[in-house]
C-alpha cells in the first residue's frame, strides 16, 4: 500500500492498462500519459493526458477512449473505476500517407 488506500501494485497494473487500452481505441491517438490515482470506496480514478492527430473528432473519439480504459481496467483488475478524465494537451497534424511507387 502506497498510502493511498489501494496497493501499488494494481495501481500500477491500471496505468499501464489504461496506456494500451487508449492506444488501442483506434481514436487518432499520438502520444498518451496515465495516471491512476485512488477514489472513495477502494475504487480509482484514471486522467489522460493525450497527443491526437489533427483528422479526429475529438468528443466523440476521446468519449469512446473513456469507455474503453473503463471497461478494460475493471475487466482485467476488478478494481471499480469512478472516473476516466482525458485531457488533450496538443493536436498535430496527420501525417500524409504515400503510395507505393
Amino acid at each position: 500500500d502506497i498510502g493511498l488506500g489501494i496497493p501499488a501494485e494494481p495501481l500500477f497494473r491500471s496505468s499501464y492498462i489504461a496506456r494500451n487500452s487508449a492506444m488501442s481505441a483506434q481514436a487518432g491517438i499520438k502520444t498518451v500519459k496515465a495516471r491512476v490515482t485512488s477514489a472513495k470506496n477502494g475504487s480509482i480514478n484514471v486522467n489522460i493526458n493525450a497527443t491526437l492527430y489533427s483528422n479526429v473528432e475529438i468528443p466523440s473519439s476521446m468519449s469512446k477512449v473513456q469507455e474503453r480504459i473503463k471497461k478494460d481496467i475493471e475487466r482485467y483488475t476488478g478494481i471499480i473505476v469512478e472516473e476516466v478524465k482525458v485531457r488533450v494537451n496538443r493536436v498535430e497534424p496527420a501525417a500524409a500517407r504515400v503510395e507505393g511507387r
